[in-house]
């Protein structure tokens, strides 16, 4: 069921623009979890090596770039959290998947309060 009133729609046709765009070098798949105490985002990054992927937080933002031969072939950049300890994010970079672990504050974990 579409929620649009036009007769005309098609909603395959732009199936293969779409489709296309998922195929293109600069899209990589991303994953991104909450665990409790840390974010762990994912990064599909097949063919890079350590090196040719650089990492850095400023203004709350989170930047990803990934180069090969010169050229940046891949950029993405993420909001971080408040929660987020900057100083303490890990990244790693195994069989093609950019790993990074964003640990929380300690204040901002949540804390259970006995009634007394």
């Amino acid at each position: 069921m579409f929620l649009l009133d036009n007769e005309n729609y098609d909603p395959f046709k732009d199936f293969f623009t779409t489709f296309g765009k998922v195929l293109n070098d600069e899209h990589r798949l991303t994953d991104i979890k909450d665990s409790g105490d840390v974010y762990t985002v994912s990064v599909e990054l097949p063919g890079y090596k350590k090196g040719d992927v650089k990492i850095e937080t400023n203004d709350g933002n989170l930047t990803i770039t990934a180069e090969k031969d010169g050229k940046t072939t891949y950029q993405n950049t993420f909001s971080i959290k408040r929660d987020v300890d900057t100083k303490s994010i890990t990244a790693s970079l195994e069989y093609g998947i950019l790993t990074l672990t964003l640990p929380k504050k300690e204040v901002s974990k949540p804390r259970k309060i006995k009634v007394q």
